[in-house]
């Protein structure tokens, strides 16, 4: 971890003294996992959601905050039924109660028997807050950090794995004046209820993206050596496979920096071209031949989270 953040610095450090092209990539990904009905069930797979998420344990005594909170929580759950809805066989029933968000005590047994179900997802915590640390140390940014936190039940109300999900708003304050009013005042959840709004579902994307279709944008630095360009071009036009012709004789180059980024630039393109495990094999390349390619660390530590 500190290796993959003094690198980080060493890229900012990089882009912000020379001119540097981007490469959009749009990742798509299908769930990695799938929801499996009972085999003697010719049924969907059905999905009891409910709320396990106890507001009155929840150590806050604003109560302007709190029913952000509680709005949060009900937009996560909302937001994990309309997502579990998309996918193929699956039913959703959803008895979490919109207006008081009441805990459900009920057990999973009487649950599952009840409504017939193959799983009991519950949103078992719910929470979001400011995060002053870059606002005190930069004195223009902060960031509202919304977390959620699911539990998927079995049928059998004995196994069950929990689903942890995250979403960071970085609030970056141009102006000077305001960047001080914001010191001085401190921004507030009161004050950020649309990002809490926005961090649950995304928050909540996070927690299920195993299950679920999701896709990733990443903006990826080109490097700007001009031995490269051709190819670069052929990327930015989206003809991979040309691209990939036109790199191949670089990455065994003499030199081992030339040759490492090559072996980035064609991870680039795998990626782009849908090719992960290939894409992920060439940032590792590009890291062998030469340790000092912070672009491929960046990348494959993306690679590997993804």
């Amino acid at each position: 971890m500190k290796l993959l953040n003094l690198s980080l610095i060493a890229l900012l450090i990089f882009l912000a003294s020379c001119k540097v092209q981007f490469a959009t990539v749009k990742v798509d990904y299908n769930p990695s996992i799938s929801f499996k009905p009972d085999s003697t069930k010719p049924d969907p797979t059905t999905i009891v959601l409910i709320n396990q998420f106890d507001l009155t344990k929840v150590k806050i005594k604003d109560p302007k905050k709190i029913a952000i909170i509680k709005t949060g929580a009900f937009i996560a759950i909302r937001y994990a039924e309309t997502n579990l809805r998309q996918l193929h066989n699956v039913n959703v029933i959803n008895i979490a109660d919109s207006a008081g968000l009441k805990v459900n005590t009920d057990s999973i047994k009487f649950l599952v028997s009840k409504y017939h179900a193959d799983y009991v997802l519950a949103l078992a915590n719910f929470n979001a807050d400011v995060d002053l640390t870059d606002l005190k140390s930069t004195g223009n940014s902060y960031s509202v950090k919304t977390t959620v936190s699911f539990i998927l039940n079995e049928s059998n109300g004995i196994f069950y794995k929990r689903l942890n999900g995250g979403y960071d708003d970085q609030h970056n304050e141009a102006d000077e004046y305001a960047a001080l009013a914001a010191l001085i005042f401190n921004p507030t959840i009161k004050g950020n209820r649309e990002s809490v709004k926005a961090g649950a579902q995304l928050a909540t994307d996070d927690a299920l993206h195993d299950y679920l279709h999701h896709s990733v944008t990443h903006n990826r630095p080109l490097d700007a050596i001009s031995e490269l360009q051709p190819a670069i071009k052929e990327l930015l036009a989206h003809n991979y496979t040309k691209a990939d012709s036109l790199l191949q004789p670089f990455l065994t180059d003499k030199d081992p920096i030339m040759a490492s980024k090559a072996a980035y630039t064609l991870a680039i393109v795998y990626e782009a071209g849908g090719y992960i495990d290939l894409a992920t094999q060439e940032a590792q390349a590009a890291l062998t031949k030469w340790k000092g390619n912070y672009f491929a660390i960046k990348l494959l530590n993306d690679l590997q989270e993804e």
